[in-house]
């Protein structure tokens, strides 16, 4: 009788080590954690407020829906997104530290061989957004069209302009301008479109270059004026806006929407990436998050990472290599397109 007892005694004991210790014997077998099993840091470039900030707190929403777990959003400003990237690139690839880049941090600071901290550590999960960027004065300014701007930059060399850092898509469309027009502006960079705002309000630059978000709600306030369009005919929300190719003509060579792209440490597991990338796509359908991009006047531009790598880092490399060129900057030959995943 004791004997029995005494068997069941231990046989209980063995099921309640096993289930304790489970756990740990089927990781050690080798067997994958569901993904994502616990919340997930998702951040942007640039400083609380702005544009990218609120198209990442849209996005987090999203991701919420769909991987049923929480997202946390944050904010990694700095270094025309440098820093964003190199944070992102010392991360754990385990999915669960991802981030919205630009393509200042993708293409065009690899283009210009300052991307060896991060280059070869980051991968493309999706390509997000589109977004629309503009020129504005302040309405204490004297100038009510971009053609009066120009006169008087060609008279009075030297005015300022803000933007959102140093080597951002922003700011090289903004030196891009420069050039072209022959205007001899002087550049301040900001960490982002609140700063920007802040300074041309306060006429501490003569004009901010911005998202289209920030100025346009200063200009339904009369603080602001709208004087010129980044953003090719077709895709912008005002096509009454002066554009490179309305203004300097067409055969003036242009830049394509500045794209946002949903992006991870580079050793992610390819089964963690189709994960994010499948959310993505889910979230980017989402009839919220399309009518809260309208707010920002983005737009939805979903394209799936395989694709990023084959076309579309390298069409915009094409693109912005000659631009770069052209204000003056030495691209580096053979650094196109070149930012993680397998190519």
């Amino acid at each position: 009788m004791r004997k029995g007892i005494f068997f069941i005694f231990c046989l209980v004991n063995s099921l309640f080590l096993f289930i304790l210790l489970f756990p740990s014997i089927e990781r050690a077998w080798g067997a994958e954690e569901k993904y994502p099993s616990r919340s997930i840091d998702m951040f942007c470039a640039y400083i609380p407020g702005g544009y990218a900030d609120l198209i990442n707190r849209f996005f987090v929403r999203g991701l919420e829906r769909y991987l049923k777990v929480l997202v946390i959003p944050g904010n990694k400003p700095g270094g025309g997104e440098v820093v964003a990237a190199i944070e992102l690139a010392n991360s754990k690839p385990d999915g669960y530290t991802v981030a919205l880049l630009a393509d200042g941090p993708l293409i065009i600071t690899p283009l210009l061989g300052r991307a060896e901290e991060y280059r070869d550590k980051l991968r493309i999960v999706a390509k997000l957004i589109c977004t629309t960027q503009v020129m504005a004065v302040s309405t204490e300014s004297p100038w009510k069209t971009f053609q009066e701007f120009m006169d008087d930059a060609h008279k009075n060399p030297g005015l300022t302009y803000g933007h959102g850092g140093i080597a951002t898509a922003m700011h090289i469309r903004a030196e891009y301008l420069n050039k072209i027009g022959n205007l001899k502006m002087r550049g301040v960079p900001f960490k982002g479109d609140p700063e920007v705002t802040q300074a041309v309000l306060g006429n501490h630059v003569s004009a901010g270059f911005f998202s289209y978000q920030a100025p346009k709600r200063q200009a339904d306030a009369g603080k602001m004026r709208i004087l010129f369009s980044f953003t090719p005919p077709g895709f912008g929300p005002d096509p009454t806006l002066p554009t490179i190719t309305s203004f300097f003509g067409k055969d003036t060579p242009d830049i394509l929407p500045p794209s946002i792209y949903v992006v991870v440490p580079g050793k992610t597991p390819e089964n963690i990436i189709k994960v994010l990338e499948g959310a993505t796509e889910k979230v980017s359908q989402d009839p919220e998050f399309v009518n809260n991009l309208k707010t920002l006047y983005a737009q939805v531009c979903f394209t799936d990472s395989k694709t990023v790598y084959r076309d579309v880092l390298l069409k915009q490399s094409s693109i912005y290599k000659p631009i770069l060129q052209s204000v003056g900057l030495k691209v580096v030959e053979g650094k196109e397109g070149m930012v993680g995943g397998v190519q």
